[in-house]
């Protein structure tokens, strides 16, 4: 799954839009939000090794900002709070575990979402997918990745991709070798496309031509290529091998179409900062342009998988126009290959806590919902 505040590299468009409309990918409905204390479980954080330094980098790039302007939807929160609450953050990630629950407790507290189920948030994953490319056509590589033309929302995908009528224009940044790749790229919203002679073109979203998205899985479904049990992105690749014009026509149903920039540097997100394996999510992004939470706002995941619960830190710095709901949100998971299996097989039933800090006055609302007293 492009977006929030700044340019993007990855939109957030994830597996589980790629999937959409198949089961339910709403999160439960909230009525609000309580402040609660610190248990023990959630003071015993999981991180990566990268979780300090992913802070850090976050700062640096808030500093290099401007402006950052939160007052619109979120008029408790200016930049010089987010920037003390990271701070205060990654102060605290730098301390012995030993040395952490106590500084949390003392630092932030958390802000439970209140909801008729027991775990009202839904996530899935996404990832910074790599393919083969060329920077001209030359068969295999005829597949073009376009940027956005002058006017991205005059165009649907069948003007550009069925009638080529961005082709030769200049608009052309690769190309790939296969059209399933292409709609890949396009999905997740993001990537890097190896080039000859071990070099290395890194594509960010730019924009998108404006129309509704509409999920290839479910249209496989429908056309009897798979069942909502079998689906996958195996299976789609597996149909395409077997009938690649058949699921190119299906490709060719889904109206929205995204374009791109050349990027630099490491994955970031639609907030314009790098994105962290794991510690950075996507979430809504309304029809208006504002967002349900401030961007780079902290969260502590509940994450429940196969018996297991881990609480796991993590900033909103993506969104991604399929990811509708109040704890609906995508998990980056990394680039290439293990992190499309892990993106693939991220489809949890969890929950999440706002953390908020102790310095700042209580906000009445949080994420479109009051807050409890």
């Amino acid at each position: 799954m492009k977006s929030f505040l700044f340019c993007s590299i990855l939109l957030a468009l994830s597996l589980g839009p790629l999937f959409a409309e198949i089961e339910p990918h709403r999160s439960a409905e909230l009525s609000g939000w309580r402040p609660q204390a610190w248990s023990e479980a959630t003071t015993q954080w999981w991180t990566s090794p990268h979780w300090p330094e992913h802070l850090r980098r976050t700062l640096e790039h808030l500093s290099r900002r401007s402006r950052v302007d939160l007052s619109a939807t979120h008029p408790q929160v200016d930049l010089d709070a987010l920037q003390r609450t990271l701070g205060s953050l990654e102060a605290i990630s730098r301390l012995s575990p030993e040395q952490r629950p106590q500084r949390l407790k003392e630092a932030f507290i958390l802000l439970a979402p209140l909801s008729q189920v027991e775990k009202p948030g839904f996530f899935t994953g996404y990832y910074s997918p790599s393919y083969r490319g060329r920077l001209e056509a030359k068969a295999p590589f005829v597949h073009p990745v376009y940027s956005a033309p002058e006017d991205p929302h005059r165009y649907t995908r069948e003007d550009i991709v069925a009638k080529g009528m961005l082709k030769g224009r200049g608009f052309e940044l690769c190309y790939l070798a296969s059209p399933l790749e292409a709609y890949l790229l396009q999905v997740q919203g993001s990537g890097t496309v190896e080039l000859a002679n071990n070099k290395s073109l890194r594509l960010a979203f730019s924009s998108h031509n404006g129309r509704p998205y509409l999920s290839l899985g479910k249209v496989m479904i429908e056309a009897g290529l798979a069942t909502p049990e079998t689906i996958s992105l195996d299976l789609i690749r597996e149909r395409f091998d077997e009938n690649p014009q058949k699921i190119k026509e299906l490709m060719l149903t889904n109206p929205r179409y995204i374009f791109f920039h050349k990027g630099g540097g490491f994955p970031r997100g639609s907030t314009g900062a790098v994105v962290e394996a794991h510690h950075s999510i996507a979430t809504e992004r309304f029809g208006d342009g504002s967002y349900r939470f401030p961007p780079h706002w902290p969260f502590l995941l509940v994450r429940s998988s196969q018996g297991k619960v881990r609480h796991v830190p993590a900033l909103a710095q993506d969104t991604g126009s399929a990811i509708v709901g109040e704890l609906r949100a995508d998990i980056y998971m990394g680039q290439g290959e293990k992190a499309e299996t892990l993106a693939g097989d991220l489809k949890e039933r969890s929950t999440a806590y706002a953390i908020w800090p102790r310095e700042l006055p209580l906000p009445t609302r949080f994420g479109g919902h009051p807050i409890a007293p």
